[in-house]
């Protein structure tokens, strides 16, 4: 942005943060605060306040660029890191679209929405089905730019330590899953007592929760959609997806899809509950493995562990403004979750027109409405479409 832009914005966050109130989270006094202004000289850290009124008086004041506090809690919010003394921290979560697969190249409001599927899963399937958390206890914001945070408020997840946090991540991603726990052998016959063979039989659990359903139901439903694709796109996306070679692809197939007795295994599958038809335990890993990729899905990219296992990450502040989008920080309503639309419910300035210059293409629906401008074109425009835009940096005041 040049300085005329720059200074517009400033004032625009300014005016915003003195008629508009920071939503604080719990022990603020105990958080270490951190912010970017409009120099362009990096983050400024650490800052403590005191009482409420200090938090509005600062923002109003320094009308920051993007604002930031701790996950954690401190003895000592304001001191260098060493000296703080660790007090707990919440559980945070960070889905943000430039992990998630297939965002790439989507149109803003797109990316947004599958986003926001991602955050959806990790919250209801996840954090509040699996792990149990009571929804007073789980919060998610909008990020104000490319995602979605959740913050985890249970009294037994503060003080937790890195390592505990990395293991929770690793169950939303799945990461380690025993398969012989999750579709457990059974004894129905003996081949040779003498030697101690025994003929097994390894059916899906059902209505067992969590990976457990997770995967059985994972199973039918792949391979009720495999059977309806051309066998060429089927051998691919077992190459893709489970990264295997074509040999082995190909056994998959037959496994699944070449008759005996009349049956596909698939058809076993589906009606009698099993998953032991596959040669060999080998073809049966790797086919558990395409299926566990394609059940965790977006979460486990998107699941930053570095931000989760964090037990001293700054996160963006709720309320605050997003100095890349003009976007406020907005809190989800979980009750009304699919209501919730970040190009609604975020944007928070109003239709007062402001002559703008593009130095970039812009195509944008915000509030509903379409808007497609073009490089070197000046217009007015709705200020919240050219807040928008000047944050993005596509457009400027001259």
């Amino acid at each position: 942005m040049n300085e005329k832009s720059i200074a517009y914005v400033k004032g625009r966050f300014a005016y915003y943060y003195s008629s508009h109130d920071i939503e604080l989270p719990p022990r603020f006094t105990k958080r270490e605060w951190a912010f970017f202004y409009w120099d362009g000289e990096g983050m400024h850290r650490p800052v403590a306040f005191k009482k409420s009124a200090d938090v509005r008086a600062f923002f109003s004041k320094m009308a920051p660029r993007h604002a930031y506090f701790s996950s954690a809690y401190y003895m000592n919010p304001e001191a260098p890191m060493e000296d703080k003394v660790w007090l707990g921290a919440d559980l945070v979560f960070d889905i943000d679209a430039d992990h998630v697969p297939g965002c790439q190249g989507l149109r803003y409001e797109d990316m947004l929405r599958s986003v926001k599927n991602e955050i959806k899963r990790l919250v209801f399937d996840f954090l509040m089905s699996d792990f149990g958390f009571d929804e007073k206890h789980v919060e998610v914001f909008f990020s104000g730019g490319r995602g979605y945070h959740a913050h985890v408020r249970d009294p037994r997840v503060l003080g937790l330590g890195s390592a505990e946090r990395r293991e929770i991540v690793d169950y939303i991603t799945g990461r380690g899953l025993n398969y012989d726990t999750i579709f457990p052998r059974t004894h129905i016959g003996v081949r040779s007592a003498k030697y101690g063979r025994f003929v097994d039989k390894r059916e899906m659990p059902e209505d067992s929760g969590g990976w457990y359903s997770r995967m059985r139901e994972g199973v039918i439903k792949e391979v009720e959609r495999l059977a309806e694709m051309k066998k060429e796109d089927v051998i691919r996306e077992f190459m893709d997806v489970a990264g295997i070679g074509e040999k082995t692809a190909l056994n998959l197939y037959s496994a699944l899809f070449k008759e005996k007795d009349g049956l596909r295994g698939a058809d076993r599958i589906v009606r009698e509950n099993v998953i032991d038809i596959f040669p060999n335990d080998r073809l049966l890993n790797r086919f558990l493995d395409y299926i566990r990729e394609k059940v965790k899905g977006k979460i486990a990219g998107e699941t930053d562990e570095p931000v989760t296992s964090d037990i001293k990450r700054l996160i963006r502040a709720p309320g605050s403004l997003h100095g890349k989008t003009s976007l406020c920080v907005r809190r989800v309503d979980l009750e009304n979750f699919d209501d919730f639309d970040p190009l609604m419910d975020a944007v928070v300035f109003g239709d007062k027109n402001v002559e703008i210059t593009f130095t970039q293409d812009l195509d944008i629906e915000i509030r509903g409405e379409k808007f497609s401008f073009k490089n070197g074109e000046t217009c007015d425009v709705p200020e919240y479409v050219a807040m928008f835009a000047l944050c993005r940096g596509v457009a400027e005041i001259k």
